[in-house]
């Protein structure tokens, strides 16, 4: 009885840890069916003795952060920035500094939107409860086997 005990303790101990592995796996594979990837060609053109440029997004980026932002200068190209040409992005713009002088710019950026299907609160609500739930689950699995099984054992 005590052996049977113990291998259902170390069986679901295997489980939790196989949930705790897999859980960033699940986390994105859920994400990707929540978000679409956008890509958006945005030019602008620096003044006489200005060297930056800022441009609007079409739509914002769905994270809080910028992970996942790409932004590729496709002309005139990447020899006319400088080594200080500096590149920052929020969700809803792209400012690229330490340009040329009177130039016109091209840049694509590919940055992740939200699905047409989904609203924007639930995808928050799953990001944010999706560990949660499962490790609550796997709580739960630990009392409703476990605790029998270690009761059992010690009688």
């Amino acid at each position: 009885m005590l052996q049977r005990g113990i291998t259902t303790v170390v069986a679901l101990g295997v489980l939790v840890v196989t949930i705790l592995v897999l859980l960033p796996d699940i986390s994105q594979a859920l994400e990707d069916a929540r978000t679409d990837s956008s890509t958006e060609i945005v030019a602008c053109t620096t003044g006489a003795e200005d060297t930056s440029c800022s441009v609007l997004l079409a739509a914002p980026h769905e994270y809080s952060t910028t992970a996942g932002m790409i932004v590729t200068e496709t002309a005139p190209g990447s020899t006319v920035r400088t080594a200080e040409s500096k590149v920052s992005v929020s969700r809803q713009s792209v400012a690229v500094a330490s340009l040329s002088t009177s130039t016109a710019y091209t840049f694509s950026v590919t940055y992740a939107i939200r699905a047409a299907n989904v609203s924007a609160g639930g995808n928050d609500l799953l990001r944010l409860f999706i560990p949660l739930v499962l490790i609550i689950l796997v709580g739960a699995l630990l009392l409703a086997f476990g605790a029998p099984i270690y009761n059992r054992a010690r009688s």
